[in-house]
């Protein structure tokens, strides 16, 4: 009696025992998976990362000089006894784009162009050196914005300004490594998994339900095929 009740209870605990409803595994070499199945429904997971981004201004200077010409008589009365007419005035424009560096007050020859610009009344003499000054200005080549590589621009350091320097944790997917969600399958009985997945791969829900059946009816003595009896043999 005492050897059917121990196998009994040790029968239901093997049948019945403890199974963990989902399980997520992780895949060790990326390479036995490629072809055929695959131990779940495979998703990854979100790492999160330091993300440093630095802003730099590139400043570019163009400089316009307007010369507008114009005629005068030198006798205005017989001009216009004689009905004569001035020709239309002249009007010239030329340009000049300088960087950063070249937009210094060690450039002389611009300071003293834009002190020449700002005075309110110009002389002969002043308009005779803003000729001058400009010539001199316009003698080198032109400055091309965006025509450096970053890294070459930033390493000179002349012709840019650090306007910002910051630095914040973003998540990423980690797509290097892959994740499996799957449920076990009981010895007796079914197994469903349900997973949603986010466009990025990642796992955005999950289900699993373990259906566990046991056939054997444990109110009935002897299912075993184990005969017991409770008859006493003479000892001899």
């Amino acid at each position: 009696m005492r050897v059917l009740a121990g196998f009994t209870i040790l029968l239901s605990v093997l049948l019945t025992g403890c199974l963990s409803t989902v399980r997520i595994s992780r895949e060790t070499d990326s390479t036995n998976h490629k072809y055929g199945p695959v131990p779940g429904i495979p998703f990854y997971l979100k790492t999160a990362k330091c993300k440093q981004e630095t802003t730099w201004l590139e400043p570019v200077y163009t400089l316009t000089l307007k010369k507008t010409t114009t005629y005068k008589f030198l006798d205005e009365e017989a001009a216009k006894k004689a009905g004569a007419k001035l020709p239309a005035p002249e009007v010239r424009v030329a340009s000049k784009v300088l960087a950063l560096s070249q937009f210094q007050p060690s450039n002389t020859s611009l300071q003293k162009l834009l002190a020449l610009l700002a005075k309110p009344n110009l002389s002969d003499p002043d308009r005779i050196e803003i000729e001058a000054s400009w010539a001199a200005v316009v003698a080198v080549p032109d400055y091309v914005p965006l025509s450096q590589e970053e890294d070459a621009l930033i390493k000179a350091g002349i012709n840019i300004i650090k306007i910002s320097n910051t630095s914040s944790p973003e998540a990423i997917v980690d797509y290097a490594q892959v994740y499996y969600y799957n449920a076990p399958r009981p010895w007796v009985g079914t197994s469903q998994v349900d997973a949603k997945l986010a466009s990025d791969g990642t796992l955005t829900e999950g289900s699993a339900q373990v259906q566990r059946s046991n056939p054997i009816n444990h109110s009935k003595r002897g299912h075993l095929g184990i005969q017991h009896s409770d008859r006493q043999d003479p000892i001899v």
